[in-house]
């Protein structure tokens, strides 16, 4: 299994815009929006080893599925990172309580 995460950003979108831009990415693109982060997702990819062609093919896949998405909803410009990798997401949270910054010592399910 490969993992990817892509955060992203849609320039000059409407909410309506991003609501369904967001929809199409979750239904009918297979991303699924980790929560308390914005615009970021996460995806599986059914392969058994990372290469460069998986990689190439793997970011191929991505920037088609974010222009069709686009093309869809008229977004005039989305920028975005993708991570590729062996590894699932690891999410945790930071948080100020009375003194002092600490995180969470369990992480959180970003899904």
């Amino acid at each position: 299994m490969i993992y990817c995460l892509l955060s992203l950003d849609l320039s000059n979108a409407d909410d309506q815009q991003r609501k369904d831009f967001n929809k199409d990415l979750a239904e009918n693109l297979e991303w699924k929006k980790l929560t308390g982060v914005d615009t970021v997702w996460a995806r599986t990819f059914t392969y058994n080893v990372l290469t460069k062609a998986v990689i190439n093919d793997i970011t191929g896949t991505i920037d088609s599925q974010l222009i069709t998405a686009a093309k869809a909803q008229g977004i005039e410009s989305l920028s975005y990172v993708v991570q590729v990798g062996n590894n699932e997401v690891v999410a945790s949270k930071i948080v100020k309580p009375r003194v002092g910054y600490s995180y969470s010592s369990t992480p959180y399910n970003p899904y």
